[in-house]
């Protein structure tokens, strides 16, 4: 099941979307800290589909939504599924947040996102093991900043994607509506110098950083809200 926050008189709402084995429950407080409406999408638990699959699941879960405009907020995989999702939204799209999120090249996949040799290794890695890390590098990759509740309630709800996700083609970043992009500074996941690629791609009119690690809708959620209301107010996307 998705989640929804409350709803509002807003005539713009959030659809949230999370990096890889992740899903709507790490924004929870995040939404709850939002005034606007919210959803925060799961992904199709089936090994066999890609990226498109995960866009149109993603569209289907705001349909009972009742506002016109939408902003995208993808994180790390997530990036890849949100530019989908902003061309499928089309003149519905008010604004692109990426937050340490994968933005490749010319709408190129999420392996062609990462720096060499880590696009030759880890396709090889991912089709011996699977998509699902082993608890060691979760532990370092996610949860560097976390409690330990929500080191463990990562560990035990981390769900191994599909594997055509990270090699399916994604799209171009949307031109004609504000992008914000937001550095981690703490992340052990994607280092400065590969958010600063990503920040490129996605062509970012603004650019702001929270000290946090690859999670900060758990370990900084009210933070993370106000920037989400910076840029709405300062780009007067209500």
């Amino acid at each position: 099941m998705n989640s929804k926050n409350k709803t509002s008189s807003s005539n713009m709402g959030y659809i949230f979307l999370s990096g890889a084995g992740l899903g709507s429950w790490v924004w929870k407080d995040v939404m709850a800290s939002l005034k606007q409406p919210s959803v925060g999408v799961n992904y199709p638990k089936d090994p066999n589909v890609g990226i498109e699959e995960y866009a149109q699941a993603a569209i289907d879960q705001i349909k009972d939504l009742s506002v016109e405009k939408m902003v995208v907020v993808s994180h790390s995989l997530g990036g890849v599924v949100g530019l989908k999702v902003a061309e499928a939204l089309g003149e519905r799209l008010a604004g692109f947040v990426a937050i340490s999120a994968a933005i490749p090249k010319n709408g190129g996949s999420f392996f062609s996102s990462l720096p060499f040799p880590q696009k030759m290794i880890m396709p090889l890695i991912m089709k011996l093991a699977g998509t699902k890390p082993p608890e060691a590098a979760l532990r370092k990759g996610y949860c560097n900043d976390l409690s330990v509740e929500q080191t463990a309630e990562v560990l035990k709800r981390y769900a191994a994607e599909s594997a055509k996700i990270y090699s399916d083609s994604s799209t171009l970043p949307p031109s004609s509506v504000p992008k914000l992009y937001i550095k981690t500074t703490n992340d052990n996941e994607f280092s400065d110098t590969l958010q600063n690629i990503m920040q490129r791609n996605l062509g970012a009119d603004k650019i702001v950083t929270i000290n946090s690690g690859h999670l900060p809708m758990l370990s900084k959620p009210e933070e993370l809200a106000g920037l989400l209301d910076d840029f709405v107010r300062d780009f007067r996307l209500r």
